[in-house]
This record gives C-alpha cells, structure tokens and sequence, in this order.
C-alpha cells in the first residue's frame, strides 16, 4: 500500500522529486506495510549484514524498523524486521493528496515479477494483500539526491535482487534542494483522503 507520505517541500535534505516541467508535486508516496498483529504479508527475507542494516537504517529515514515473524520454506521461523512508515509520515491527509513516481512503481513490479519468477504464487500473494495506485495518481518524475545529481529514482534493474529489494549500502551527503513552487499540484490533487494512492 502507498502510506509513506515523503514531504517534497525542500524539508527533506536527501532527496527531491520534479515533474517535466521542474514542478515539485508537494507528496510524493512510497510503499509501507501497516503494523497489524492479525494479518500477513508477502516478502521476501534477504540477509544482510549489521553494516548494511545501518546502511538501510539511514536510508529509510521515515520508516521505523520493526521485528516480524517471519516463515521460510517448510515452515521455518526466520528472525526478521521491515520497515514500516513512521507516524509523522503516515497521516492520512498528507497520504491523500500525494501522488506516485511512475519508475517506483514499475520498480516496485519488477520486483514482484522478479520474485515471482522464483517462488511461483509470490505475485498473486502480493496483490492479495496490496491497494495499487489509482492511475490518475502516478506520475513521471525526476529523483535528485541530495549531490544534486538525478538519482535511480525508482528505475533499478530488475534483474538484480539488491536493486528490487532496496539493498543499498553506503550513505550519501545531505544538502538542501532549491525549492521549486509545487503550484501545479492542487491540494487533493488524487481525490478524497479515501483515494486509494
């Protein structure tokens, strides 16, 4: 589900998102799993070393890592942790008037498609479970890190693991972005706080 709502304001230094014509739509939505004691999502369990477990820690700046119970082939307990959005970014008002970058969310289905193709059933379990973006919300963008340079911005190889799963180690330097007005996107610019975005 789309419930990360990253402020493209200019007061987030890491990274910035603009349209076409270099407007800043004011919401840009990440995905998020949502903490539920009674319910159950489809992942995958990539180890990762304490050094890349910082590395993602300080990537995933608006996201807590939480302990999950995890189960791996024939049944196994796996120990495992998520990612799941903090509270400052999950607010329902903020969630509903963001929109999506188009290479996240082909990103994000190259991955499914990825795993799939390894575990058989894995993309029909994600979409059980998953709310996709209403089309009128997903945009082309243009990631900019925090260097300045354009950034993957979603548009990883799907043929490689690390890039559909988020494994990136090593941080980058924090800078302010120039702000660019985000008049374009009128607040509600994706409908009703209950608009599926």
């Amino acid at each position: 589900m789309y419930g990360v709502a990253f402020p493209n304001d200019g007061s987030q230094d890491d990274k910035a998102y603009t349209d076409a014509a270099g407007v800043r739509p004011p919401v840009v939505l990440f995905w998020d799993v949502v903490a539920d004691a009674e319910a159950s999502v489809a992942g995958v369990c990539v180890p990762v070393t304490d050094a890349e477990l910082a590395a993602l820690r300080r990537r995933e700046l608006r996201y807590d890592l939480r302990e999950v119970a995890a189960i791996g082939a024939g049944g196994v307990r796996l120990r495992a942790a998520t990612f799941v959005g903090k509270p400052r970014f999950t607010r329902a008002d903020e969630v509903a008037r963001g929109v999506v970058s188009a290479s996240y969310e082909r990103t994000v289905q190259a991955g499914v498609r990825f795993w799939d193709a390894r575990v058989p059933g894995f993309a029909d379990a994600v979409q059980a479970g998953t709310t996709p973006p209403d089309p009128a919300c997903v945009r082309e963008l243009t990631r900019t890190d925090a260097t300045g340079d354009p950034g993957r911005g979603g548009d990883a190889d799907p043929a490689d693991p690390s890039a559909t799963t988020g494994l990136e180690v090593g941080g980058r330097p924090r800078a302010r972005h120039p702000d660019v007005t985000g008049a374009a996107y009128p607040a509600q610019a994706c409908g009703s706080p209950s608009a599926a975005c």
